[in-house]
């Protein structure tokens, strides 16, 4: 059980270990250092033989850590290289030894196919393999070469046996997948899914980190030869192909912040204000482009597209990642001179031979065939009883997703009204989507459901969104409860009655709190929930979490119905009349002007065969016309009804300032 004591005797240690460790630096007292640095590793090799991931978790972040203080010392001070040199290459060494030999998975658990275990060790490894790529990241966002080859040397050696298994294992399952029984093939597949996470982890680590340094060097914040630098060290030891499979999964992942990609940026931001860090999507697949485009042979080949082996989410992204791979090579194109060192072309045509040949397999991956079977379901109308079982999956996604506005809901403090027209949802085309909605179908699966789950959460984002924008000081302080507890002491000195406490889900587990007797699980209450994101009380105070990502690291203490009010707009066709889901096939009208807007788009098939219009009219009449959203607005009666508060460890401090 990963979670820690409610007695643990060891709670705020790593606070006081940190504070050690910073005099340390600051005094350039390396003797010191390696001290506290042997009982940082004590703990982590304890922790790690424990399965006690909370106080992994602290103590693995001080490597990367350690380098960023030492860097800002030797930037200042010619005296410090000594202790940044020992620092900085003793922390790699820590970190390949940990995931090489300590957290790495155990021989029996494979043996028995043991997936808790397995799972669990796989945790181990992202987070040591996040310190890795923080570390690295900082050293790329400063143009820091000094150490970077043994750095990520280091990386490079991390132990490959784990990765033979991960190869065997795919190569069994691809090979002799005919000769093994159900039962081995299943066990297989199932054990493939534990451990592929070694090197697919190390694999996504130097991934992000690569297409980080290209978007660097496109901003023009590192210069061409750190920029060669870092691309030469960070090298991606696999196919084309099974990048183009990574970008795709990527695209998507439920993972919003994996590898801590979407809290990375390339300047310091004025703490307190909300801002928009660059887009992860944006540069991952700017970084995969340049990356191509380097390559004199294109090794993509239409006929490997079933190794890409991807599931429905990532087939229907397809169309979308063409066309943002097409945009970014016309950006690169615009300024060829910029990139010319970096791609390493000999001339215009041979750039031109390069970009056409990236955009034609894209365009084939797009439209790969028209078959009759799409032209049947072109003209095949849609079965009403198939949209209304659409319409109510996507529906109960929804709801169950739908967090801050249910608790409006619950607590009464909305209102309807049909002059509410800010609506919080999508309008999409999703190719290939039609044959779900057809009576000749008898697959009733929809594969897209997470959409509704995605849009249930902008609810949570419109409402924060509307909420951080206020000029509030917020109340501060590591400690969670201290901060909970310093609002309700405020809210309470303005004679208001605190009644609702909001906060990330992260936070919500906060051993601090779950622990602290004042708190109630909503097990241990009288009367039944009537939000599922209701955690519990907290000195009778209701706690509700939210997984948005605008609520990290904040909380919100509120008199909520006196503080704020949601309305929104109602139908009597809409789902619980709230929740709008339209299908509609796409008519011949709207297929031609859909065709006509870009008749290049739809000209290029599999192997390189044009289509003509009419099968790119089927190709587009395959699709459906989809709208799911709802129309919200909110409110904010009362400023003194609420206040803000922000946990922040004074690690999190000088990480926040990379």
């Amino acid at each position: 059980m990963m979670y820690q004591d409610k007695n643990d005797i060891t709670e705020g240690i790593d606070g006081v270990i940190w504070q050690s460790i910073e005099k340390a630096i600051d005094s350039n007292n390396l003797e010191t250092f390696k001290t506290l640095n042997d009982f940082v590793v004590d703990v982590l090799l304890l922790s790690s033989r424990n399965k006690s991931l909370e106080h992994y978790s602290r103590y693995i972040n001080f490597f990367s850590s350690y380098y960023y203080n030492s860097y800002l010392k030797k930037k200042d001070s010619i005296t410090y290289n000594k202790f940044y040199r020992y620092v900085t290459t003793n922390s790699a060494r820590h970190l390949n030894e940990f995931i090489s030999y300590i957290v790495p998975y155990n021989e029996k658990d494979i043996e028995q196919a043991n997936e808790e275990n397995l799972s669990i060790s796989n945790v181990f490894l992202y987070k040591s393999y996040c310190t890795f790529s923080r570390m690295i990241y900082m050293m790329i966002r400063n143009s820091d070469t000094e150490l970077f080859d043994y750095v990520i040397n280091e990386y490079d050696r991390i132990d490959p046996l784990n990765k033979y298994l991960f190869y065997n294992l795919k190569f069994e399952i691809r090979t002799n997948s005919s000769r093994l029984s159900p039962a081995e093939l299943e066990k297989s597949k199932r054990l493939y899914g534990c451990v592929k996470y070694f090197d697919e982890y190390k694999r996504h680590g130097i991934l992000g980190l690569r297409y980080w340094a290209i978007y660097l060097y496109k901003l023009k914040l590192n210069d061409l030869a750190s920029t060669r630098k870092f691309l030469d060290g960070l090298i991606m030891k696999v196919d084309s192909q099974e990048i183009v499979s990574d970008l795709l999964y990527l695209r998507h992942s439920p993972n919003y912040n994996y590898f801590e990609w979407s809290s990375w940026d390339y300047k310091e931001r004025l703490s307190g204000k909300i801002y928009k860090p660059p887009n992860v999507n944006d540069w991952l697949t700017f970084g995969f482009v340049v990356d191509l485009l380097k390559e004199k042979e294109i090794p993509l080949y239409i006929n490997d597209l079933k190794r890409l082996e991807l599931d429905e989410i990532q087939i229907n992204d397809i169309p979308f990642f063409a066309d943002k791979v097409r945009e970014n090579i016309a950006i690169i194109k615009n300024d060829t001179e910029f990139w010319k060192s970096i791609l390493g072309y000999d001339n215009e045509l041979d750039f031109e031979r390069r970009a056409d040949k990236i955009n034609n397999y894209f365009e084939d991956l797009r439209y790969e065939t028209i078959t009759s079977k799409e032209r049947s379901i072109a003209e095949e109308p849609l079965d009403l009883d198939k949209i209304k079982d659409f319409e109510n999956y996507i529906g109960e996604v929804w709801k169950q997703n739908l967090a801050i506005g249910a608790l409006f809901l619950s607590r009464g403090n909305v209102e309807k009204s049909s002059e509410v027209i800010n609506f919080i949802g999508q309008e999409i085309f999703p190719n290939n989507l039609k044959r779900i909605f057809l009576k000749s179908n008898s697959d009733s699966i929809f594969n897209i459901g997470d959409v509704s789950g995605m849009i249930a959460r902008w609810v949570d984002d419109a409402f924060f969104s509307l909420v951080f924008v206020e000029e509030i000081d917020p109340i501060v302080n590591e400690n969670i409860k201290k901060v909970i507890d310093d609002s309700i002491n405020w809210l309470e000195s303005k004679g208001q009655k605190p009644n609702v406490i909001i906060l990330s889900s992260f936070d919500g587990h906060s051993d601090v709190l779950v622990f602290d007797e004042d708190f109630k699980w909503k097990q241990q209450l009288d009367h039944e929930a009537k939000n599922k994101y209701l955690l519990g009380t907290y000195k009778d105070i209701d706690i509700y979490t939210s997984y948005s990502e605008l609520i990290s690291n904040k909380i919100i203490v509120a008199d909520f119905e006196k503080a704020f009010k949601m309305r929104f707009a109602t139908a009597n066709q809409w789902f619980d009349n709230m929740l709008k889901v339209d299908v509609e096939m796409i008519t011949d009208i709207e297929a031609e002007r859909i065709y006509q807007s870009n008749p290049k788009r739809w000209m290029r098939g599999n192997k390189n065969v044009e289509l003509s219009k009419e099968e790119s009219i089927i190709l587009i009449k395959n699709s459906v016309h989809l709208v799911i959203g709802s129309f919200n607005e909110f409110d904010i009666i009362d400023k003194d009804a609420f206040i803000i508060g922000t946990t922040q460890s004074s690690i999190q401090t000088d990480l926040s300032k990379v």
